[in-house]
């Protein structure tokens, strides 16, 4: 999964970035990963949100000679996040809550959470409602649970999503 993640990001610079492609359009055999990162990089500087996300994910996998790094995923993350992304917003408030690259925090995992699902994300609705549920940094409310994972069970968006629907709210 990771790798098809990463090629799919090398095919959308590939295509969007000039000088990447042959006049037929292929991506060029020159083209290495590590420059392809640095291209990525050079657009995050530029304060493209998808791009800081995608590069907050090379650095959260770590593949193709780039080091693991969720410290560096997390700076990345927040960038983008704050400008509205909501994967970011997911992503950052996965990183809380794991105390991925960041010092744990469950009441600031649902906060970042909380600005993806109010935009749709299915995967941070499905982990806000199990947020209320459980508790875990913020108020616990069933209702508020279930129906957050309702919406993110209805997107398919995570089996995890479904599982705790079924268990705490299928009546």
């Amino acid at each position: 999964m990771a790798i098809k993640r990463f090629m799919v990001m090398a095919l959308f610079l590939a295509l969007s970035l000039p000088g990447c492609l042959t006049t037929k359009g292929a991506p060029t055999s020159q083209d290495s990963d590590a420059e392809l990162v640095r291209l990525l990089h050079i657009r995050a500087e530029q304060g493209n949100p998808r791009d800081q996300f995608l590069l907050g994910h090379v650095y959260f996998d770590g593949r193709d000679g780039i080091p693991q790094d969720h410290a560096r995923a997390v700076y990345w993350y927040r960038k983008a996040a704050v400008q509205g992304d909501a994967d970011a917003q997911n992503r950052l408030g996965r990183a809380y809550a794991l105390g991925d690259g960041v010092p744990q925090d469950s009441f600031e995992a649902a906060r970042w959470w909380r600005r993806a699902a109010e935009q749709g994300h299915g995967e941070a609705q499905g982990a806000l409602g199990r947020a209320h549920i459980y508790g875990h940094g913020v108020i616990r409310d069933r209702e508020t649970g279930c129906r957050l994972l309702r919406s993110s069970a209805e997107q398919g968006s995570s089996r995890e999503a479904i599982e705790a629907y079924n268990k705490h709210c299928a009546r």
